[in-house]
């Protein structure tokens, strides 16, 4: 079964098209939109509720992690959802009530945990839709369109979320009340100016790397969940929309994205992330505000360097292969929002048995010494990474060998026919399904099926793996 996402009539030019300009615009105001509308309610709890017994920010949290799981069990079924005008509505509807319910706990105040309760609920729901939305549009666009609108958004919602903090009620209810309607309207709006992608639920990944990314997103979700109960200034936690040190590393990644251009290489976050993440984990325990107060920026930092590389590595398997967006980026944050709901309720519970700040700093030292040892083994490596390149046609040198020449070696060492060798070497070229299928005028059903018997032959997974199985062979 075969999907397209449906969208513009713009086609995958060369560099960034006025088109997908337009369409990143769009889509950093809705990232802005959604996480304001999270930041008002639950993130931040900017606005002034009744406090109840519950606690409406870990109902949140579960409520979007079974929104994305939701997403991810349906992905074999429905393959996209960007399409589908039905998933819009029902996004605007689920945070139009969460909205609802939850300003409605300020004038019932008797009833405001059950309100707050059922708020979390939708809007949890809500926001689980809305992120799938989003992650879904940015497959649309090539991976430094995608990463450059990622960075771009985190950037802009500060300057959005900031003037919140000093609004009044009235203000932030109709903000709430904008912001849930006007979410995936502008989604939808930002995907009319990118062209379709051709989407296979069946695709072919790179299952270990993407293991790994999904693995270590979570290995960081969890042990900050950990530790945010215990911070108490939210312009320097991990969750929320503001942290110092969640803008500062996308503005460096950004900011290196445009000098190097071409040059620049994935492993570079991992020159970065190592440092901070030992001075996070080995500093955070520390007595001292000044030492807490570096130590949590260098925290929110590491959380945003690790999605930062799934952001990265997740839209070049949807670019690339034609993978699922839905799938993908429904099981990476399925798994990433189970382990930060674990990680708060931990700590919440520790807390309420009475535990001091000082044996709470104890266990963290245990799960800063687990997480430490554990990126090491978890961190993907050079030959991982190294088929992943932002600007893949730029980054093709003449020092690279031929492609015919590495379509020849690796068709005599693995017994390949005449036509696997031909659709080899056009996939070499970096040729998708349909080229190939219109330059051989063979059916795309009998490219798919050559392509799958290569891969078998060849024993690998992915066109990454294929890549730098002919470079070894020449």
């Amino acid at each position: 079964m075969q999907a397209e996402i449906r969208t513009g009539t713009q086609t995958r030019g060369e560099g960034i098209s006025f088109g997908a300009c337009r369409a990143i615009a769009l889509l950093m105001v809705a990232y802005a939109l959604f996480h304001g509308w999270a930041d008002i309610f639950f993130i931040g709890e900017i606005v002034d509720l009744p406090t109840t017994a519950c606690n409406s920010h870990q109902v949140f949290i579960l409520f979007r992690t079974l929104g994305f799981f939701a997403c991810f069990a349906l992905s074999y079924r429905l393959t996209t959802i960007a399409n589908r005008r039905g998933s819009h509505l029902a996004c605007a509807a689920l945070l139009t009530m969460g909205t609802a319910l939850m300003l409605t706990s300020a004038f019932a105040p008797e009833a405001a945990a059950f309100l707050q309760f059922g708020g979390a609920g939708v809007g949890g729901l809500g926001i689980g839709l809305a992120s799938m939305l989003w992650f879904e549009s940015i497959t649309l666009l090539k991976p430094p369109a995608a990463l450059a609108c990622y960075l771009l958004s985190a950037l802009i919602t500060l300057s959005l979320i900031t003037p919140l903090y000093a609004a009044g009620f009235e203000a932030l209810a109709a903000g709430g009340f904008a912001a849930a309607v006007l979410t995936p309207l502008v989604i939808w709006l930002g995907t009319r100016f990118v062209a379709a992608r051709r989407i296979d639920p069946w695709a072919l990944t790179n299952a270990r790397l993407i293991t790994r990314a999904i693995t270590l997103l979570s290995l960081f979700g969890f042990a900050l969940a950990f530790r945010e109960p215990m911070i108490g200034n939210q312009m320097f936690a991990s969750g929320s929309y503001t942290a110092v040190g969640s803008l500062a590393m996308a503005l460096i990644i950004l900011v290196g994205v445009a000098i190097w251009g071409p040059r620049f290489r994935i492993s570079f976050v991992f020159r970065i992330l190592l440092p901070l993440t030992a001075v996070a984990f080995l500093l955070l325990p520390a007595q001292f505000p000044l030492m807490g107060i570096i130590s949590d920026t260098c925290g929110s930092a590491c959380d945003e360097l690790v999605k930062i590389l799934c952001i990265v590595i997740l839209t070049h398997q949807c670019w690339r292969n034609g993978a699922s967006a839905l799938r993908l980026f429904g099981l990476a944050y399925t798994v990433h929002g189970a382990l930060v709901f674990l990680g708060g309720q931990a700590c919440l519970v520790l807390m309420a048995q009475g535990v001091s700040e000082a044996d709470l700093s104890a266990w963290f030292n245990i799960i800063a010494a687990l997480a430490i040892a554990a990126t090491i083994f978890i961190l993907p490596n050079d030959q991982d990474l190294a088929p992943i390149s932002l600007y893949e046609e730029e980054a093709d040198s003449p020092a690279e060998p031929d492609d015919e020449d590495a379509a020849r070696a690796v068709a005599l060492r693995f017994g390949l026919t005449a036509r696997e060798s031909e659709i080899l070497e056009l996939m070499l070229k970096g040729k998708g399904i349909d080229d190939i299928a219109a330059e051989l005028v063979i059916a795309r059903e009998t490219v798919k099926t050559h392509r799958r018997n290569l891969f078998l032959k060849c024993e690998i997974h992915s066109e990454e793996e294929l890549r730098g199985l002919a470079r070894r062979e020449t």
